[in-house]
């Protein structure tokens, strides 16, 4: 969407970005990242916004491969660069602009206002700027997409009005089909997308008829209305990533001692074929896409699953993948989640092209 903004350049003081940069633990890599600037320069231009009462940025293709955004523009400040900045007048009130009628693609204009730095502009989130769709976007996954506020579709949520996310903490492959099913179930007759965030093949999630004692809105537990779904998470089989000794011993414990990879992942297949199968019995729009490479654990036929519906990065990775290459890699071995800017990154640069494309 930033492509449709039209743009001058300007130069603006780099003491203006002094506050954003206090924290040297942030900036672990900047010495790479001097090294990319000073070989290419920032490359990224980046749009100004002001919002919230502090200095924020969209930015716009094409990228760096090392540092990104504000990391690059600390970077060009410690070198001495000066800085490009885009700023966008939507409103059309400086006469040394360009003539454009802003109107024929957005729906609310920016405020504009002048300080000794340059023009800033308060710049509405893109669900108002441009024209708001009528598909219902339907979302399910596992922590890596649950949360809204915290993960990717919060980024898809700010560009569509209508964005349902059924995705749960701690979930497998069964439970994220389940629930992106019935969600779709409850919309059935309407113009609906659905995106699937697939998980770790060793998940399960198993119904019982109490809440085996977890505490309330542990990741671990959903009430629904035919008893709890209990779910046990984690990197792997062997993960022991609840604290509550009853559902260890008597669901977690026994699985992993009948646990089998293969048996797993002739599941998984089954899981995303059922979904796919649904999505194209009702001519529903399918994105997939995995946390991680899960793909290059499968040795058996996977003929069953349609590949042409997943979004692959260097042909076997997932999310977790592209994180780790494109910016930089939060700890996924350790069971860490991806940031809150790599989580938007990944919806404006991987998610939202194609949710344009099928809309």
């Amino acid at each position: 969407m930033s492509k449709k903004y039209r743009v001058v350049y300007v130069e603006i003081d780099p003491k203006l970005f002094g506050k954003e940069f206090n924290d040297p633990a942030v900036f672990s890599a900047m010495d790479r990242i001097k090294q990319s600037v000073k070989q290419n320069g920032i490359v990224w231009p980046v749009c100004a916004v002001y919002k919230d009462g502090r200095l924020d940025n969209h930015f716009m293709e094409p990228e760096p491969k090392i540092g990104h955004g504000n990391s690059r523009i600390k970077a060009a400040i410690e070198l001495g660069i000066n800085v490009p900045v885009i700023i966008s007048d939507f409103d059309g009130k400086y006469n040394h602009l360009p003539e454009m009628n802003e109107a024929s693609h957005i729906s609310q204009v920016a405020k504009s206002y002048y300080t000794d730095k340059g023009y800033y502009y308060d710049i509405p989130a893109p669900k108002y700027r441009f024209g708001k769709s009528n598909k219902n976007i339907i979302i399910s996954g596992c922590s890596f997409t649950y949360n809204s506020e915290m993960t990717w579709v919060d980024t898809i949520e700010q560009n569509y009005e209508s964005v349902f996310n059924v995705a749960s903490c701690a979930a497998g492959n069964d439970y994220i089909s389940r629930r992106a099913i019935e969600k779709l179930e409850q919309l059935k007759g309407h113009d609906n997308i659905l995106i699937c965030q697939w998980s770790g093949m060793h998940r399960r999630a198993f119904l019982v008829d109490e809440d085996y004692g977890f505490e309330e809105h542990s990741p671990y537990v959903d009430k629904t209305e035919i008893g709890y779904w209990v779910k046990n998470g984690g990197n792997g089989v062997d993960s022991k990533v609840s604290d509550n000794d009853r559902a260890e011993k008597h669901l977690f414990e026994p699985y992993r001692k009948i646990y089998n990879e293969q048996q797993s992942a002739i599941e998984t297949l089954e899981h995303i074929a059922r979904t796919q199968w649904y999505c194209k019995l009702n001519n529903i729009p399918m994105l997939n896409f995995w946390w991680k490479d899960e793909i290059s654990k499968i040795d058996i036929d996977t003929t069953l699953v349609d590949w042409d519906q997943f979004w692959f990065y260097k042909q076997k990775g997932g999310m977790a993948e592209w994180i780790t290459d494109n910016m930089w890699d939060p700890g996924f071995a350790d069971g860490n989640h991806p940031t809150k800017e790599q989580h938007d990154q990944f919806a404006e640069r991987v998610v939202l092209d194609w949710i344009e494309k099928n809309d």
